[in-house]
């Protein structure tokens, strides 16, 4: 059945009033929380105390925190001067993923998972593909959680795999002897690009960062998904730290309360589903306050996601003003908790960021990132091919196709009619 569109424009009539409303309301709350903004703004100790003595009563509890060396919450940090283009390497990672449906004439999942490598002179693409079939599927996990699960492991393990080989094991995190991650993964996984081309051996000097696409705190899945993804994914950012190689997960147009719930809290109110300052945002916070390139202090992420970790891979972020002067545009980058201690590492993201957005022009969002997704995304054409596949292989297995299922047969059915 179409779209009612009658229906549809009689309730816009009825919520687009109320959304004016609404968002002029909120333009009240802006100004409620900046207020208490300027009260809290130099004394982040003490809002850090509160934030500590609130999630030890609430271990669920979601907020920011300061970290130890923030002067002040305005206490913005300009855009690092530029490298010299032959200093700086930018490795990205992304994936997709085609889910399992039971209404498919096969049942199996994929990850696509795609690490594009940057720097002054040429770039490589490295590409896997992984397919799941009915018995790779664990009892403990939903097939769904499984693949979504493989895909976050795969975007970070890909990465660290990249990323050791091209530095070719010789960094450390303390300067001495090589890291034994990644002489281990360097040895163990001999990458070769999508071309078939060997992948680089970088100088140590290079100032190389990797970015994936998204969050790095974990939020949202079942406990044993969880545990899962705390054990898999710290072993591949430890490779990372052994290589002294900052990570960050970059979050486009965020719409986060982070700083927003902690400055709540240090009013006391410590009710996250009864906010003080509903549909109030850490973005009508900073945005104001960053010029294009700037970002803001540094905090650190309370949450029950953050819980599991290690903590050198507690994750903390910072926002950045990624647009231009007519074109304000907000971004969150989180980095662990490794990286965020080190001056150095924070000041090679930050300058990794603005180098890699100027690349992308009008469309501010990394060209590294862009490019990683383009080799990683997997098309509705790319899966009818790849089912086509995977049927024709059955078949000269012996064994039986099961067909779609019932639904899915009327479905098209309808689709021919």
């Amino acid at each position: 059945m179409p779209i009612q569109y009658a229906q549809v424009l009689q309730q816009l009539r009825e919520k687009l009033p109320r959304l004016v409303t609404r968002r002029e309301e909120r333009q009240e709350l802006v100004e409620a929380a900046r207020q208490v903004f300027e009260q809290w703004k130099s004394r982040p100790e003490m809002l850090r105390e509160r934030v500590e003595e609130a999630v030890r009563k609430d271990p669920n509890l979601r907020s920011g925190a300061p970290l130890d060396d923030v002067p002040a919450l305005d206490a913005v940090v300009p855009p690092p001067p530029l490298p010299a283009p032959e200093s700086l390497a930018l490795l990205a990672s992304d994936g997709s993923h085609v889910m399992p449906d039971r209404h498919r004439s096969l049942f199996y999942g994929v990850v696509n998972v795609a690490v594009f490598l940057l720097t002054y002179r040429d770039s490589w693409k490295v590409v896997e593909t992984r397919v799941f079939l009915e018995d790779d599927f664990p009892p403990y996990l939903a097939p769904e959680s499984y693949v979504r699960m493989e895909r976050t492991v795969r975007e970070h393990a890909l990465l660290a795999q990249v990323a050791v080989q091209v530095l070719g094991g010789q960094r450390s995190a303390v300067g001495g002897q090589p890291s034994a991650v990644g002489n281990r993964l360097t040895a163990d996984h001999r990458l070769l690009t999508t071309d078939r081309r060997p992948l680089p051996l970088l100088d140590e000097s290079c100032e190389m960062v990797a970015l994936v696409d998204g969050p790095l705190e974990i939020w949202g899945v079942a406990e044993q998904e969880y545990r899962l993804l705390v054990r898999r994914l710290s072993a591949h950012w430890d490779a990372l730290r052994q290589g002294r190689l900052p990570l960050a997960g970059y979050v486009d147009r965020p719409r986060a309360d982070l700083v927003v719930q902690m400055l709540a809290i240090a009013q006391g109110h410590t009710d996250a589903r009864r906010p003080l300052w509903p549909g109030v945002l850490d973005a009508h916070l900073y945005l104001p306050l960053l010029q294009p390139g700037w970002r803001s202090p540094l905090f650190r992420i309370y949450s029950a996601g953050m819980q599991g970790f290690p903590q050198d891979h507690k994750v903390c972020f910072f926002y950045m003003h990624v647009g231009t002067e007519s074109r304000p545009l907000l971004a969150r980058v989180e980095i662990p908790a490794w990286v965020a201690r080190e001056p150095r590492l924070v000041q090679n993201v930050h300058r990794a960021l603005w180098v890699s957005l100027n690349w992308s022009g009008s469309a501010r969002y990394p060209y590294p990132l862009h490019r990683a997704h383009q080799e990683a995304v997997v098309t509705y054409k790319d899966r009818e091919e790849f089912e086509g596949l995977l049927q024709r292989f059955w078949m000269e297995q012996g064994l039986a196709l099961s067909g779609p299922s019932e639904k899915q047969r009327l479905k098209n059915r309808d689709r021919r009619t």
